[in-house]
C-alpha cells in the first residue's frame, strides 16, 4: 500500500477478516498514518478459530492485539470463526461497522485475494453501502478503475 501525505487529520478504519491480517498488508500504512497524527482503528471480523485447529486462536488474537498496540492504533475484534462468514450477514456487518465508526478512509482486503473470507469482506465494502458518490483513486489515475486502486470516500484526501 502507498501512504498518501494528507493535509487534514482523518479518521481511518482498517477492516480485516482475521487476527494477523493486519500484519501482512496494512501494518506499515497504519504506522505511517499514526505518525502523521491520524486516528486509526483496526476492526477484525473473525476470532482466529480455524476449522480443525481452534487452539491457534488465542495466539493469533494475542498477536493481533500486540501488533495494534505497538502500532499505536485502536483495535476491535468480533467473535466469528474463520470460514464461517455468510454473505448477507457480512455485508450487513461491514455496513454497520462503517456506520458506527464514520471513517473518512477505509482500508480492507483486495477483492482478488485467494482467501474466501478476505474476498467476502472486500466485496461487502465494494458494494458501497453508504452510497458514496466519490472514489478516491489511490494512484490518482481516474481512468484506472481496478478495484485495488480506489476507496469510497467523503471527499478528496490527497
Amino acid at each position: 500500500m502507498r501512504v498518501l501525505l494528507l493535509q487534514q487529520l482523518l479518521k481511518v478504519l482498517v477492516i480485516v477478516a482475521h487476527p494477523d491480517d493486519e500484519a501482512y498488508g496494512p501494518y506499515g500504512t497504519m504506522i505511517n498514518l499514526v505518525r502523521q497524527g491520524h486516528d486509526v482503528t483496526v476492526f477484525c471480523i473473525c476470532n482466529g478459530e480455524r476449522p480443525g485447529s481452534k487452539e491457534v486462536a488465542s495466539g493469533r488474537v494475542f498477536g493481533y492485539k500486540d501488533n495494534c498496540e505497538n502500532a499505536g492504533v485502536k483495535w476491535k475484534i468480533q467473535n466469528n470463526a474463520d470460514l464461517s462468514l455468510e454473505y448477507n450477514d457480512t455485508v450487513s456487518n461491514v455496513c454497520g461497522i462503517i456506520e458506527h465508526f464514520e471513517p473518512e478512509v477505509v482500508y480492507t482486503h483486495n477483492i482478488s485475494d485467494l482467501h474466501v473470507d478476505h474476498r467476502l469482506v472486500a466485496e461487502a465494502f465494494i458494494l458501497n453501502p453508504e452510497n458514496k458518490k466519490e472514489v478516491d483513486h489511490i494512484d490518482r489515475n481516474k481512468l484506472n478503475n481496478a478495484i485495488a486502486t480506489g476507496n469510497w470516500g467523503r471527499g478528496r484526501v490527497g
